[in-house]
């Protein structure tokens, strides 16, 4: 049977169940912490010192980390104290300063969680010097960039290599303010043995890891077009109905029409979706399932939803 606390949280009373955090508690209760290197998936290491709040003990209160400290019984939890507000904006300050400020060419531009929390404090640059200036940039992978002047050194990328995927292609390299996180020889991921699989960077805060852009080298094929040359474009199903919340449209609208005009604007001659191609593999794959059980050969078979 669960066992249940009593505890106090800017002096209103909450019961809880025991083994949760207080940033869990504060969450499940719509109490607002700012964080930055905690992700749900992941074991808290506490590495952005964000989330502090005050703790009772004794007479005094102390200040805490709460992705990290589990709530105890009668435990008194003071949120927004300006103690706290001080501490958490230094400490964004010198998390400003690792992160260098290219944001204009970043994929994450309007939708960064460090921005967010630079505004949330009024920050608009550190008053610490950008110590990353002259850190490197890995584009040789096919489908991963990695910026180390943008890391935090959250160290979630590492974490998430390790507990999640199990490759272990992510390492940490030097210690103390020089320390960062990167692939495991230091160089390059197209060294490792790196799957490309992105969760890296579902849950990089800070976009040192981020999705290779191609776009860029569309824009260059549609400004320099060769004589006779045709363009092509196709788009996923799914992309009709989620491209229109990018504008602020209502989720789950059929944007293909205009999807298409916006395409055939741009300079492609021929636009096509790939749900065609995507009943062709379907019939195909099941075809085949049916043979491989029969035959009872090859078997398991395992399918993708690809129709390339």
């Amino acid at each position: 049977m669960a066992k249940y606390f009593e505890i106090k949280i800017n002096g209103k009373k909450y019961k809880v169940q025991e083994g949760r955090t207080i940033l869990e508690v504060a969450k499940e209760n719509a109490l607002e912490i700012p964080t930055l290197c905690y992700h749900p998936d992941l074991k808290p290491n506490a590495s952005c010192r964000l989330c502090l709040v005050e703790v009772k003990t004794g007479e005094k209160y102390e200040v805490v980390t709460s992705c990290n400290t589990k709530i105890a019984d009668q435990m008194e939890i003071k949120l927004d104290t300006p103690r706290v507000k001080k501490i958490r904006k230094l400490n964004l300050e010198m998390l400003l300063s690792d992160h260098i400020k290219k944001c204009d060419g970043c994929n994450w531009h309007d939708n960064c969680e460090l921005k967010a929390l630079a505004h949330k404090f009024g920050l608009k640059a550190s008053r610490f010097p950008e110590r990353r200036r002259k850190f490197k940039i890995d584009a040789k992978t096919p489908s991963i960039l990695w910026d180390s002047s943008k890391c935090v050194e959250c160290g979630n990328c590492l974490s998430t290599c390790e507990e999640i995927t199990g490759l272990d292609n992510i390492a940490s390299k030097y210690r103390g303010s020089s320390i960062i996180f990167g692939p495991k020889d230091g160089k390059s991921f197209a060294n490792t043995n790196c799957v490309f699989c992105g969760q890296c960077i579902l849950r990089c805060p800070s976009g040192s890891l981020q999705e290779k852009s191609e776009v860029e080298r569309v824009e260059r094929l549609l400004d320099h077009k060769k004589k006779g040359q045709v363009l092509v474009a196709q788009f996923a199903p799914s992309a009709r109905y989620s491209i229109g919340e990018l504008f602020g449209k209502q989720a789950g609208k059929n944007f293909d029409k205009k999807l298409i005009t916006a395409l055939r604007n741009l300079g492609f001659d021929f636009v096509f979706d790939v749900n065609f191609g995507a009943d062709i593999t379907t019939v195909e794959e099941a075809q085949e399932l049916i043979e491989r059980l029969e035959t009872k050969r090859n078997l398991p078979m395992f399918t993708s939803c690809c129709p390339a």
